[in-house]
């Protein structure tokens, strides 16, 4: 009995198609066979890029409606921008050799990382999605965001006061909005887009610089709304840093990203004007308020002064009485305020994409 090439494939694809059946007569399924389902897809992929690849013609195809002159010398058609992109999509992946969509090589050899490489999209639209890879760095960079809700809980109970609990509702939305939009948008470029080099890690290591040290100042909220200490300062000028770096990368991925071109540089201006360019405005604006109160407050003698003695958790200071609301506390209602506004903004949004089906 001879056994070809494609009977070895069904019968490896065999235990994700299974799950796929039961899943779709509304079976139980459990996570192994939704990974055997994902392992299935990238090896469908994989093999389908490079026999297209292999078979591919790009000029003999677009010479099957018109020869080769006149299809540049006129629009093409619908038929054969499809195959063009097709064409082009799958020489990236051939150039890649044996890359996957999560930048990883299928072989057991060593090889040579590029220190720099353009991002390349991870998948075409309608193809089947398939779970990305999480390696070690992903989960711990994540340990961050860890210690930045235990910061905020500390900063929170601060706040359970007469004095300071509208303050304290305030500093934690205008936190936690901020670092969150960040990660948000740091996890959609990485499901869209795949990095396999070095200045790219190195580019996220530096960004984490920013988040920590914006993690690192979250402090009760005596010291958030001091103008003379430098929380305040330390954790907006880190946000907007931050922002910056999400520009950068939307810049390159405008100019250099691999992919359906067209469709990267739309959805990237529209990323840039919509969400990261106003995002960037008001934290600079925040920056540029805790800058000058940082620097007044230097010249002001009647300043307060907040300490902790050692293994106390008791602070001692000034013991005036403290508006509901002040100045110095502009910085974080303006954080707060843009995250309000583009939560309402973004529901808006996707109420008229439901509304006209454009989804």
């Amino acid at each position: 009995m001879t056994t070809t090439m494609d009977d070895v494939e069904q019968q490896r694809q065999a235990p994700g198609r299974r799950g796929i059946n039961r899943a779709m007569q509304g079976e139980s399924v459990n996570f192994s066979d939704y990974l055997s389902a994902q392992r299935n897809f990238k090896s469908q992929r994989l093999l389908q890029r490079r026999t297209s690849v292999r078979n591919l013609n790009v000029p003999s195809i677009i010479e099957e409606e018109e020869t080769e002159e006149a299809a540049y010398s006129s629009p093409h058609s619908s038929r054969q921008l499809h195959r063009l992109r097709s064409a082009e999509w799958n020489d990236i992946f051939d150039n890649l050799g044996d890359i996957d969509e999560n930048g990883q090589f299928h072989d057991e050899n060593d090889h040579l990382k590029p220190f720099y490489s353009p991002p390349v999209q991870r998948q075409r639209w309608g193809e089947d999605q398939v779970l990305p890879h999480v390696n070690w760095g992903d989960l711990f960079f994540d340990l961050f965001y860890v210690g930045m809700a235990y910061n905020l809980g500390v900063m929170l109970k601060s706040s359970m006061n007469n004095e300071h609990w509208l303050r304290g509702i305030i500093y934690f939305v205008g936190v936690f909005g901020s670092l969150w939009t960040s990660w948000e948008i740091a996890m959609q470029y990485e499901s869209r887009y795949m990095i396999f080099d070095y200045s790219h890690r190195l580019f996220e290591v530096i960004r984490f610089l920013f988040i920590s040290t914006a993690i690192l100042h979250i402090t009760p909220i005596e010291f958030m709304s001091d103008t003379s200490s430098v929380e305040c300062l330390t954790v907006t000028v880190s946000i907007f840093m931050e922002s910056i770096m999400h520009l950068i990368l939307s810049c390159e991925l405008y100019y250099k990203a691999k992919g359906d071109r067209e469709s990267i540089k739309n959805h990237t201006i529209d990323n840039v004007y919509m969400r990261l360019l106003p995002m960037s405005v008001v934290y600079l604006a925040a920056a540029i308020i805790a800058i000058v109160l940082f620097v007044q407050s230097k010249t002001n003698s009647d300043s307060k002064y907040y300490g902790r003695l050692l293994a106390s958790t008791e602070y001692y200071g000034s013991s005036a009485a403290t508006p509901i609301w002040k100045l110095s506390d502009l910085p974080f209602t303006l954080l707060a305020g843009y995250y309000l506004l583009s939560l309402v903004t973004t529901a808006l949004a996707r109420l008229q994409q439901y509304k006209t089906m454009d989804i």
